[in-house]
């Protein structure tokens, strides 16, 4: 007998244990550690997650019906804590759980519910079977990384660019009067890429990706391939949108002559190094002076 048909046989013997031992007011506590023994064969590492998951949900089953036990645990409580999951905040009024979390948590609890309904069927079926998890982005959570006053700050330095960009900082040659501006400037492209990275939160990468036909102005969504291939589509608000089109309106018909790939959103930005000015994060620390782009502005 190979080490896998021990391992279903062990586990069919504890099911039957299981079975022989529960009773239908045990409370789930008392189900989740028999899952652990029997049922869980994946590292300590990952079984302290899973551990941590299962037990918020069990806290949020004792505060709504002030017990732990198993046939209180219903497909309409199932969906009322995966909202209390992603509509919870913290103090500082940020999410207390992230998407990423949250699709955590509910697969482990989906996999949880699943053992228990085929020992013991839930009078109402499968409490987990209706809740579907949604693919995961893989975008920066910009709620999570930025504050509400940061982003802000970096969405009104933005809109500044149209003013102050690429304007001459000598102060001797232009004492007064507006300082004029360097020229192959796009104040207008700078801005959209700033507010495109902050409304959708996706990667530097995939914003020099986007193509002209992947922006879609009547549903918001802007749609790009990513890295291995996968396509992803990012919603965009209103205010972003309005960025992306005045950048279309004002510059990007100008440029189109000098861009060799004509159907790229920003156009040259895609040669090899993006264009816009990147300083690596330890650039400061390693003394490496920053990337520079191939194209003016």
């Amino acid at each position: 007998m190979g080490l896998e048909d021990s391992q279903n046989t062990i586990r069919k013997d504890s099911a039957a244990l299981v079975l022989g031992a529960a009773s239908p007011s045990e409370g789930l506590t008392w189900w989740v550690e028999q899952y652990f023994q029997v049922a869980v064969t994946t590292s300590l590492a990952s079984q302290r997650v899973q551990r941590r998951d299962l037990g918020v949900f069990l806290r949020y089953l004792v505060a709504e019906t002030g017990a732990d036990q198993r046939l209180a645990w219903t497909p309409r409580l199932a969906r009322a804590f995966q909202e209390h999951l992603q509509q919870t905040l913290t103090p500082q009024g940020q999410r207390a759980w992230s998407d990423k979390t949250v699709i955590r948590m509910l697969a482990h609890l989906k996999t949880f519910a699943k053992w228990v309904h085929t020992l013991r069927a839930f009078p109402l079926g499968n409490p987990m079977a209706a809740i579907k998890l949604p693919a995961v982005e893989t975008g920066l959570e910009v709620e999570r990384a930025l504050t509400p006053a940061e982003r802000r700050s970096l969405l009104d330095a933005a809109d500044l660019l149209l003013v102050l960009g690429g304007r001459s900082k000598d102060r001797k040659r232009y004492p007064t009067g507006e300082r004029p501006r360097r020229k192959g400037y796009r104040p207008y492209r700078n801005r959209a890429m700033v507010y495109t990275l902050i409304e959708t939160g996706m990667r530097r990468a995939a914003l020099t990706a986007l193509n002209l036909d992947e922006v879609d102005l009547s549903r918001k969504t802007l749609t790009v391939r990513e890295k291995g291939g996968s396509t992803h589509t990012y919603h965009i608000s209103q205010e972003g949108l309005r960025a992306v089109q005045a950048y279309i309106t004002h510059e990007r018909p100008s440029d189109q002559a000098h861009w060799p790939l004509p159907g790229t959103l920003w156009g040259s930005i895609l040669l090899p190094r993006p264009a816009i000015l990147l300083r690596s994060r330890n650039s400061s620390a390693t003394g490496k002076r920053p990337m520079r782009c191939s194209m003016p502005g």
